[in-house]
């Protein structure tokens, strides 16, 4: 089952002039589908519904982040990469520790954020289920919520998973995490028609083509060293089993998928990546969850609490009836 939501994050801040990051969310049910036997493990069995952006985070979406809680940017949430690669550059820094401010480079305002690492992601995701808020790097923006964090830069990455409950709120309400990898490769690959896997994110068993957007049902972004990442959604009719855009190529997406001590691992290839085995449903890529990798990004993933799927779902069963009444 295929569904579309848009989910706002509601943050208004008119003094400082941010602007409130918005999502547009596909639900992925098919609840309990099996999973795939794939060489690294079995992956893509979910046994909830969920719902995850349709397009991976932009430089615009991470930068009204850091200009909300990196004035001084105590955790390296900026990666000097993302201004001086010549390719991928993304986010310009201006100012000195205590003011940074933070601008999309220009012509790369909807591009995918990159030279993130693992732990920069999850502090975005606290950011995002702490409501958006500004201020310094702390329990009550980026080092709780979503995952605690602990107020280390790198911590232990076999002691963080992602939590049930907001610590700040006591509530699981507005949580927002990096995608598990259960929850990617669902998304990814999953063909509820037929209860099995699509070879490639592209709802497809072909290789997608290596072209320039938007071209085809079946085209992504990748295979082509030193090019540079284009913009979320921007092959407009290819899209996986669920709606999402750019599973296949653009940026590597991370996922929280625990691979070792150190790495975590990330999932769909990358522009500049030659082999289209990396696309696949077999191929699983990782890194340390330290490090600013210079082509991973990533997506956002939530789980709503059951009353309101349970709201949502009497509203959709209330409308049904209501529709069956008039054509009686």
């Amino acid at each position: 089952m295929k569904t579309t939501i848009l989910i706002t994050c509601i943050h208004i801040n008119a003094i400082a002039g941010f602007a409130a990051v918005n999502f547009d969310m596909a639900i992925v049910g098919d609840i309990g589908n099996p999973a795939y036997a794939a060489p690294q493990g079995d992956f893509g069995s979910v046994p909830y519904q969920y719902s995850i952006s349709k397009h991976e985070v932009t430089t615009t979406q991470y930068a009204e982040f850091l200009n909300a809680v990196a004035k001084t940017d105590t955790h390296s949430l900026y990666s000097n990469g993302m201004q001086t690669d010549g390719s991928l550059n993304g986010i310009q820094r201006t100012g000195s520790s205590g003011s940074f401010v933070y601008m999309p480079t220009a012509g790369h305002e909807n591009r995918p954020i990159s030279f993130v690492s693992f732990w920069d992601a999850t502090r975005f995701a606290n950011w995002l289920s702490n409501g958006q808020p500004t201020g310094s790097q702390s329990a009550a923006t980026t080092e709780d919520g979503a995952y605690t964090l602990g107020g280390v830069t790198n911590p232990s990455n076999l002691s963080v998973t992602r939590n049930t409950i907001n610590p700040n709120t006591g509530s699981a309400a507005g949580l927002y995490f990096i995608p598990s990898e259960d929850e990617w490769f669902k998304a990814a690959y999953y063909n509820s028609a037929t209860s099995s896997y699509y070879l490639y994110p592209t709802a497809s068993d072909i290789q997608p083509i290596a072209e320039n957007p938007p071209g085809g049902t079946n085209s992504a972004n990748y295979g082509t060293p030193g090019s540079t990442f284009t913009a979320v959604g921007a092959y407009e009719n290819t899209l996986s089993p669920y709606g999402l855009y750019d599973m296949a190529g653009n940026a590597w997406e991370y996922n929280e998928g625990i691979v070792s001590t150190t790495n975590r691992s990330f999932r769909g290839s990358s522009n500049g990546d030659m082999g289209n085995s990396n696309l696949t449903r077999d191929f699983q890529n990782n890194g340390n969850a330290s490090l600013d990798l210079r082509e991973v990004g990533f997506r956002v993933s939530q789980v709503p609490e059951p009353q309101t799927w349970a709201i949502f779902s009497g509203l959709v069963a209330f409308g049904l009836a209501w529709i069956r009444h008039r054509r009686s």
